[in-house]
């Protein structure tokens, strides 16, 4: 089985979940190779094992709090790569060890109180790194254009919207 990824557009949870954690990075990664700007990253192997993190944590609704992390952020018009990204930055502090653990019960305690506090605002700040990322970029060769967050917010508008 091949698994397709587009931070866009969430994954098939079944079919997320069937695929194993390489299958699922590997997804994320040629996705992000596919780009022709994303905002840089330490190590794009890295990056996309957090990416595939989120997206099995959404996959699975655990902990509760990032489906509900999500759909916020979504709510408020962040496209859904920025948001993936905000979910993301705590996500990769519980994974690598930058929060104080002592407070908490287990990993799980963890991850859930550190994706409690991510904002609106954190995820209006992951698009205005696309937006750095896409005024430093050069152009270049042309490969998969990240959308356009405004396009995509009015295409997702219902008429009932309009009321």
């Amino acid at each position: 089985m091949t698994l397709e990824y587009d931070a866009e557009t969430a994954p098939e949870p079944n079919q997320w979940l069937r695929a194993d954690e390489d299958e699922r990075r590997e997804a994320v990664l040629d996705y992000h190779k596919s780009l022709d700007i994303h905002p840089e990253a330490r190590s794009m192997e890295a990056h996309a094992g957090i990416h595939a993190a989120v997206e099995t944590q959404l996959a699975l609704d655990d902990p509760l709090v990032v489906r509900e992390k999500m759909n916020a952020l979504l709510d408020a018009g962040i496209d859904r790569h920025a948001a993936i990204h905000a979910l993301a930055v705590p996500v990769s502090h519980v994974a690598y060890g930058v929060v104080d653990e002592d407070e908490f019960d287990d990993d799980t305690d963890i991850m859930a109180a550190k994706l409690a506090e991510v904002t609106v605002e954190d995820g209006r700040e992951q698009e205005q790194t696309w937006e750095r990322a896409r005024r430093e970029s050069r152009g270049g060769r042309s490969r998969k254009q990240r959308p356009d967050p405004d396009a995509i917010r009015r295409s997702n508008r219902t008429s009932s919207d309009d009321d």
